[in-house]
């Protein structure tokens, strides 16, 4: 079922209605996840069967929420039950957003009633990260919001916090001092539980072309944050080691369909890392399966096996405009949450990132997380910089199946940016963007993947 593990928000403090066809329930339910992990409060119906109770009993919820967000699409128009929620809305003179899953127009009436409402689309977003960033801004929201917030898996995935009574909306994490565990053998398929349908190949992102030879120096003197942040992008850029990627499947009339992606940075010349959900093939076929089943288009298959579907997989790096360079999977670990992938094709002139391999970053020691700003043009990157907020410890995110050695940092993340860097104030990576909140980032430390890529015998530099 789509909202497994989403529980409707009971309680007396404000929450968002979510107004939905049912025949749009995976959409509702990829939203619904992005939002608890958001940290909203949230109600929806459950699949409610209508009748005089269901009224008054939807009736009461729109009266008692603070923002209702109706999911506008041609199976919420045709649904009277989805208009009737709108209407009373506007009636208690609610506020609203309207949220387009397609470009469904409003019957003359209530488009003229809701015309003077705020208004989101998910054509021209893309994806639910996005979409949640947009609604951060809305007026008022920020009450239907818990003041502790919970990880998001590769800034793109969510687990439900919702505040229900007797529930601790801490994240649940784990720390304790055991080895790592040796998963290579283990790798399997994981549950996709948010969508990063990010247009990835329209992302081109971040990737970067620089006719200076000699790299600029980090400036750790006390600039402005803003000077550090450029010099760091300028850093960057002339080291051309960060790019967008994304998973491609071609189906049987031999149309390639974009299924995800992420960022990546190399660590020489034709080899990068990148998370486990952005890079692994088995993970990113699972997405299209689940996402079939929802009814995706992704082409047509006489065979629409997993087995089939990774024969058909591709996997891409965005290295410049227009240019795409495949890449192929070496090895990936979910608990440790990583993925090596080498490029079929060097890149000309691209070198390598550093790595700091004991990555023993000190307590509010200067950090820098590096990504890709997802639907921009070239040579964009987001630099968020922070602090180290934990020495390199396990941690435990059951729900992903992530367990191992993470570095805690205050850098705020955006959607996109998962699978880039964490580096110090030298540009020497301390780790890969694993997952993030609204309070800073979890990332895999490098010291627990240069282990496999001695093992694999692919060459690094340390500084």
């Amino acid at each position: 079922m789509v909202f497994d593990g989403l529980k409707p928000y009971i309680g007396e403090e404000p929450y968002i209605f979510i107004s939905y066809s049912h025949k749009d329930s995976a959409e509702a339910a990829e939203l619904i996840r992005n939002l608890i992990e958001a940290g909203y409060r949230v109600w929806y119906d459950e699949g409610l069967t209508p009748g005089s109770e269901w009224d008054e009993h939807i009736a009461i919820q729109i009266r008692h929420c603070a923002y209702l967000f109706p999911l506008i699409s041609e199976n919420f128009l045709a649904s009277r039950n989805c208009l009737d929620e709108l209407k009373y809305a506007l009636d208690e003179q609610k506020a609203i957003l309207l949220i387009y899953l397609t470009m469904a127009e409003l019957p003359g009436g209530l488009k003229m009633r809701a015309g003077r409402y705020q208004a989101l689309f998910m054509d021209k977003l893309f994806t639910w990260t996005s979409l949640c960033s947009k609604i951060a801004s809305a007026e008022g929201i920020e009450a239907c919001r818990r003041s502790n917030d919970s990880p998001v898996v590769g800034n793109d995935e969510c687990k439900n916090t919702q505040d229900q009574p007797g529930f601790d909306p801490k994240p649940a994490i784990k720390e304790h001092s055991e080895p790592l565990k040796d998963t290579r053998a283990r790798k399997r398929l994981v549950p996709v539980i948010a969508v990063a349908f990010a247009l990835c190949a329209a992302i081109l992102a971040g990737v970067i072309i620089s006719s200076q030879n000699k790299q600029p120096e980090l400036n750790t003197t006390g600039e402005p944050a803003a000077t550090q942040n450029q010099t760091i992008i300028d850093r960057i850029r002339s080291e051309k080691a960060v790019f967008s990627t994304y998973g491609a499947l071609t189906d049987d009339e031999g149309h390639d369909y974009s299924i995800g992606g992420g960022t990546c940075f190399l660590i020489n010349d034709d080899t990068i890392l990148t998370t486990y959900n952005s890079g692994d093939f088995e993970c990113l076929v699972s997405r299209a399966i689940y996402w079939m089943q929802n009814g995706k288009d992704y082409g047509v298959y006489s065979d629409p096996s997993p087995d089939t579907l990774l024969k058909r997989m591709s996997y891409y790096v965005l290295a410049d405009e227009g240019v795409s360079v495949p890449a192929l999977l070496i090895s990936s670990n979910a608990e440790q949450d990583y993925a090596i992938l080498k490029l079929v094709t060097p890149l000309e002139g691209a070198g390598g990132l550093k790595l700091r391999k004991n990555s023993n970053a000190g307590l509010n020691e200067k950090a820098y997380a590096i990504g890709v700003k997802p639907g921009d043009g070239p040579d964009t990157l987001n630099v968020h910089e922070g602090i180290v907020k934990g020495e390199p410890g396990r941690y435990s995110f059951e729900q992903y199946g992530i367990d191992g050695i993470f570095v805690k940092t205050s850098c705020v993340t955006e959607g996109g940016d998962g699978g880039g860097p964490v580096i110090d104030a030298k540009g020497c990576v301390l780790g890969l963007i694993s997952m993030g909140s609204s309070d800073g980032t979890y990332a895999s430390a490098i010291g627990s993947i240069i282990g496999e890529l001695d093992r694999l015998k692919i060459p690094y530099s340390c500084e």
